[in-house]
């Protein structure tokens, strides 16, 4: 996406297998490993998940079929982090509808997520250093900031933005659209970023 945390800006640790069957986002929440994040913050999908046992939906509360916005932004957040981290768009597909609308840019006309990332990808180097912040929910919709440092087309660069994020109620996103800027040359996140940066 041209668009980890731990000890505010330390590299998230790799992330780890993927379940090989799962039906929903639920399913794949629960059983996805806490340990592909180690921010103090930035708590996996799979962590919340836990708090939804004995619901209808998955993503809703019990007779409630609304979607758990936190849980299901924390699913995306995941599923990017190893997609990016691995190079493998097709780890999106589950977590976006089939009719996703996705803005990568203000400036673009929307693409199907998977593409787009396909494309993404296939012009970055494998120095990927990559950060999340922490998941603002509100409704169906949340905001997650991310940066990036990497090689894009041969040159060293630092890529911060936000995803906004609407939710459908099986928690998959509708909506996507992104808000980001480029710099030259590598940079990590000041202290703070992505929670506050208030002593």
């Amino acid at each position: 996406m041209e668009l980890e945390r731990g000890d505010d800006t330390e590299r998230s640790a790799a992330a780890t297998k993927r379940p090989e069957s799962s039906d929903s986002l639920c399913a794949y929440a629960r059983t996805s490993s806490p340990s592909a994040f180690t921010s103090s913050t930035a708590v996996s999908a799979a962590a919340t998940a836990e708090n939804l046992a004995g619901s209808v939906s998955g993503y809703g509360k019990p007779y409630d079929h609304s979607v758990d916005s936190e849980a299901a932004a924390r699913a995306w957040l995941d599923a990017w982090d190893r997609a990016w981290r691995a190079k493998d768009e097709t780890q999106l597909a589950r977590v976006y509808a089939d009719d996703a609308v996705f803005r990568s840019h203000p400036d673009r006309d929307p693409q199907p997520p998977v593409d787009y990332a396909r494309s993404a990808f296939a012009d970055e180097g494998d120095d990927l250093e990559l950060w999340w912040g922490e998941p603002l929910v509100a409704g169906d919709r949340a905001a997650v900031e991310w940066w990036a440092a990497l090689t894009e087309s041969g040159e060293p660069v630092t890529l911060g933005g936000t995803s906004w994020l609407t939710f459908g109620d099986d928690g998959r996103v509708v909506e996507q659209h992104d808000y980001w800027t480029i710099t030259p040359g590598r940079a990590k996140p000041w202290k703070g970023w992505g929670t506050s940066s208030a002593e």
